[in-house]
């Protein structure tokens, strides 16, 4: 376990900041957010110190990866390679605890081997390596399971005087608070639970009648109260904490009540196919894992000898039970929004159930055929093992190696336009005013955060500068900030063209697309990796 804590380590704290390059507007949003409470103790929107929710982009953010980020940020400094430092750490803590969840829910070998599988996970690596809060995930769901099955609650536990009050309490706690965490999570715990306890039910049923099961119990909904209880009560009276999950849900609003539970329902499938399991994954480029699919093709004979395993365990083992609810539920927020296909992030709880079925899987059939042949036994796992190791290879070459020189991913993540930003930065104190244009961007029309990361903006600049922002339905649209002017539309060209020696600025800075601006030769070029420009930096002097 201590190799594979290394080697997990190693794989997601390596040359942070690439695999992917450049950063998602939502984690520039965690990093510009961190930063305004280090210096004011008030995220960007001006409400000091946020924990249920914080506005974000007028949608409503969780807050939870803000603080994991702030002693990391307070330390280092603002940049891509620290934002996604939260996810990695928590990444690689989270295959210890996947290890001490599977080895007390189904023995030492297959918590080793779920952990063996997690770590080398196409799908938890690359969450693991790019600053949005879907990273912690992993972490979130792993740490609760990991507190509750060593609580020896009913969920895997059938003797209630073995039950522990104080980790009990714990793993409420850890329960609810991972819940202020990535929306899926807040979808998947609180129905994995709720199921778990529904097929334990017996179990259940037991601990009530014993007064130490009846105090676990009792601990655990204790916790569970005290940390999801005030974010429960949010949701149900703020409209701006689920903006975000309504705009995108499976259903429209005319639907009545049966249509949207059949889009649900068609939808649900989906994540659990092998098409996307083992295939291309998630169709939006943004998302698309290079060289393999979310998991690895030898994990696909581990899980279906876990169901086996679950098959016959079913009846008389608690922790069966349990796996089977976590397993069934994770596809749940995936269905409950609409996406072209499964969607990577949405369906990411499910990695630390298909992850300990796996490891179910491989430690039921080893010791299943040990127990007949010996040497087929081992034969198999080594097998299994040359597999995995000619993946893992093939998957790090297209990932450590080529994916950060694909032209999609430089654009995807806006690697470009940071590179253009940096090249601004040093010369920014002494420019009048900064033009960026977005009429083509990967920037999902939120550009000026990546610029404040980019230029390492003072927050208490942020907040004494005017601002011009639109109030939409969906997300705000911040067109300028200062100095800074961002070119959405023909008309905010227009006005850039209309500048003169009257209106003041004596030297500005234009970032254009090619082909956008034609007043002079470009003092710099951003270029992608097929030598294609991509930006072209042009110096005015009005």
């Amino acid at each position: 376990m201590a190799g594979l804590v290394v080697l997990a380590g190693a794989l997601r704290l390596y040359a942070p900041g690439t695999s992917p390059p450049g950063m998602h507007p939502d984690a520039a949003s965690n990093a510009w957010n961190a930063q305004c409470l280090l210096e004011t103790g008030k995220d960007w929107s001006g409400t000091s110190w946020p924990f249920l929710t914080s506005r974000g982009f007028g949608q409503g953010q969780s807050t939870l990866y803000y603080y994991l980020l702030l002693p990391l940020q307070a330390w280092l400094g603002m940049s891509p390679s620290v934002t996604v430092l939260p996810s990695a750490i928590t990444g690689t803590l989270s295959i210890l605890l996947l290890y001490l969840a599977g080895a007390r829910a189904f023995g030492r070998l297959a918590g080793v081997l779920a952990a063996a599988i997690a770590a080398l996970m196409p799908w938890h690596l690359f969450l693991s390596r790019w600053g949005h809060e879907s990273g912690i995930v992993p972490f979130l769901t792993a740490a609760p399971l990991a507190a509750i099955f060593a609580a020896r609650l009913p969920f895997d536990e059938r003797d209630p005087e073995r039950a522990h009050v104080g980790l009990a309490t714990i793993g409420g706690l850890l329960a609810g608070l991972a819940c202020y965490g990535y929306l899926a999570v807040r979808v998947f715990l609180p129905a994995g639970l709720t199921l778990a306890a529904i097929l334990n039910g017996r179990n259940v049923a037991a601990f009530t009648r014993s007064r130490n099961g009846r105090r676990a119990l009792a601990g655990f909904l204790l916790g569970l109260m005290l940390t999801l209880g005030p974010l429960a009560s949010r949701h149900a009276t703020d409209p701006t904490i689920g903006k975000r999950a309504r705009e995108f849900t499976s259903w429209s609003e005319s639907d009545d009540g049966a249509t949207r539970m059949l889009k649900v329902a068609a939808r649900y499938p989906g994540s659990l196919s092998p098409a996307f399991l083992f295939g291309r994954g998630d169709r939006f480029g943004l998302h698309a894992i290079p060289g393999s699919g979310p998991l690895p093709a030898y994990v696909a004979p581990l899980l279906v000898a876990g169901l086996v395993a679950l098959f016959f365990t079913y009846r008389t083992n608690p922790s069966s039970r349990t796996l089977v609810a976590l397993v069934a539920v994770y596809p749940l927020a995936d269905a409950l929004a609409r996406h072209d296909g499964p969607h990577l992030l949405r369906t990411s709880p499910g990695i630390a159930p298909l992850a300990l079925l796996a490891g179910l899987g491989a430690a039921s059939a080893f010791t299943w055929l040990a127990a007949r042949k010996r040497a087929a036994a081992w034969a198999a796992a080594g097998a299994i093992a040359v597999w995995a190791s000619l993946h893992a290879a093939r998957f790090g070459r297209a990932y450590f190696v080529g994916y950060d020189r694909q032209v999609d991913t430089r654009q995807y993540f806006n690697a470009d336009l940071l590179e253009a930003i940096a090249w601004v930065k040093p010369r920014f104190p002494v420019t009048d005013e900064l033009w960026i244009s977005m009429t083509v961007s990967s920037a999902m029309e939120q550009p000026f955060v990546l610029a404040l990361v980019g230029l390492d903006y003072d927050p208490k600049q942020w907040f004494a500068d005017p601002k011009d922002v639109v109030r939409r339905e969906d997300t705000d649209r911040l067109r300028a900030v200062g100095k800074i002017h961002f070119i959405f539309e023909p008309a905010d060209a227009d006005a850039l063209r209309g500048l003169s020696t009257d209106g003041r600025p004596e030297r500005v800075l234009v970032i254009a697309r090619p082909g956008e601006w034609h007043r002079g030769a470009p003092v710099h070029t951003v270029y992608l990796p097929d030598g294609r420009p991509s930006f072209l930096i042009y110096d005015l002097t009005l």
